[in-house]
């Protein structure tokens, strides 16, 4: 797994890269049908590269009791990513996109979410997760 830079300003959004070169975000960015919902996105992940993570708990909020985050830049357009510790504290990580269909996130989600975290962790942090 490797990873690459989104967007960049005074903080990163970073995506995550698979063995086969597909970036989860893009693809999922890339499939939307809706005009409206990519400009929502490309304006929220521009307000979080340059003002830092929104403060609207409507928009970014944690996922309890992992270090996972929600980002929200529509009613079910839902990304899941986190903040690494390591190479540096200013990226925040996207691990992938999907519609939400209920109130809550679906587990499988928040496990894809935490794979990639606990990826990163033992790539870069030289540990197994948190």
């Amino acid at each position: 797994m490797d990873y690459r830079c989104l967007i960049k300003g005074n903080w990163e959004i970073w995506g995550v890269v698979t063995d086969r070169g597909r970036c989860p975000y893009e693809d999922f960015y890339n499939d939307l049908r809706q005009p409206a919902d990519k400009k929502k996105i490309a304006a929220l992940l521009k307000r979080f590269a340059f003002r830092g993570p929104p403060v609207n708990t409507q928009k970014f909020r944690k996922v309890n009791p992992w270090d996972i985050w929600e980002l929200k830049p529509t009613d079910q357009i839902r990304f899941l990513g986190f903040f690494p510790s390591a190479p540096r504290p200013d990226v925040f990580v996207i691990t992938h996109g999907f519609r939400k269909q209920q109130n809550a996130i679906p587990r499988r989600e928040i496990d894809k979410a935490r794979a990639v975290q606990q990826e990163w962790a033992h790539h870069y942090e030289g540990g197994g997760g948190r």
